[in-house]
């Protein structure tokens, strides 16, 4: 006779909750929440990631989630072992160093170019014609 325990380890950890996906770009929607679950600290740096148990709470099968956990290992944010499965990276301090001041610099350009662009927007209030071009 074999005794099953009612629950399981798995259960016992704290599980991040996943908002159901509805895009139609499934392997970037899967990459969005899995970043923001990491970036965020719901999946902590050195945790397994079970395609099986990801796959199920995702609502997606393994083929798109395995595509999505490759795009976070070229982030750096996974690492994928051959037959061993994905786990979170580790912080790397070195690596938050080196994005920073680009991710900071590109901000900045952004803003700089809206506020830049803000008045070439077209004069909404002057209407359209009958042929569809706006009058004025």
């Amino acid at each position: 006779m074999v005794y099953q325990m009612p629950f399981s380890f798995e259960t016992m950890v704290r599980q991040p909750d996943f908002p159901p996906i509805s895009s139609p770009l499934l392997i970037e929607e899967i990459a969005r929440i899995l970043r923001e679950q990491i970036v965020e600290g719901a999946l902590e740096p050195g945790r397994r990631l079970s395609e099986r148990d990801l796959g199920a709470r995702l609502g997606v099968s393994r083929t798109p989630l395995r595509e999505a956990l490759r795009l976070l290992a070229g982030e750096r944010l996974v690492e994928v072992t051959p037959r061993r499965g994905a786990r979170v990276a580790p912080f790397d301090r070195a690596v938050v160093e080196d994005v920073y001041p680009v991710l900071a610099c590109l901000e900045r350009l952004a803003a700089n170019m809206a506020c830049q662009n803000i008045g070439e927007a077209p004069q909404l209030d002057r209407g359209v014609d009958d042929t569809g071009r706006v009058a004025g």
